[in-house]
């Protein structure tokens, strides 16, 4: 097995049209935005604008990842808590990635409590009741999470999280080291 899998795409069906994803007008406690991140129309407005200005920045971890509007990056909780500064690794993500999320088996408030702590500001969450594998299955063509690449950055015990729910996944460990993160010694 490499460092990366990509599921069958046909192995997991599309989700239903009311699978709960977040409405631009009708926030859950499983989606979190911030302000300024997202006008009411659903557009992204000044956050595609960021990412837009840097396009043309001369980056070595762009072409590992992709390019703006084309991905979708899970980081997991278990994930998030090996990187020496997860808001820096997030917000320099946010240089290639149009959305980014945290997932854990943990509760809402736990990951709320994480993003908080290190002034992370995701896109999306799983909440309470929610598994990671449910969350990140529900990000299909309908979702506003979709995109062309869609992967979770995770430990290797969260391999089959990402395989279940038809997403690539990329060790922690090797996207610190593509994107220049540092990782907690211990």
């Amino acid at each position: 097995m490499t460092e990366t899998d990509s599921a069958n795409p046909d192995s997991d069906p599309e989700p239903e049209p009311d699978s709960g994803e977040r409405r631009a007008d009708s926030p859950s406690d499983s989606d979190t935005r911030a302000a300024g991140r997202g006008d009411s129309d659903g557009s992204r407005g000044a956050r595609n604008h960021h990412a837009r200005s840097t396009a043309g920045v001369k980056d070595s971890t762009r072409s590992s990842f992709g390019s703006p509007d084309s991905m979708t990056i899970a980081l997991t909780l278990q994930a998030g808590r090996r990187l020496e500064s997860p808001g820096t690794a997030v917000e320099n993500a946010r240089m290639w990635a149009d959305w980014i999320g945290v997932v854990g088996e943990v509760s809402t408030q736990r990951l709320k409590e994480f993003c908080d702590e290190f002034s992370l500001n995701p896109d999306f969450i799983n909440g309470t009741g929610t598994s990671p594998t449910e969350r990140l299955a529900s990000i299909g063509e309908g979702s506003m999470f979709h995109a062309e690449r869609t992967v979770v950055v995770g430990t290797p015990d969260e391999r089959s999280l990402a395989v279940t729910a038809g997403w690539e996944f990329i060790l922690i460990t090797k996207a610190a080291s593509k994107a220049a993160w540092e990782l907690r010694s211990n």
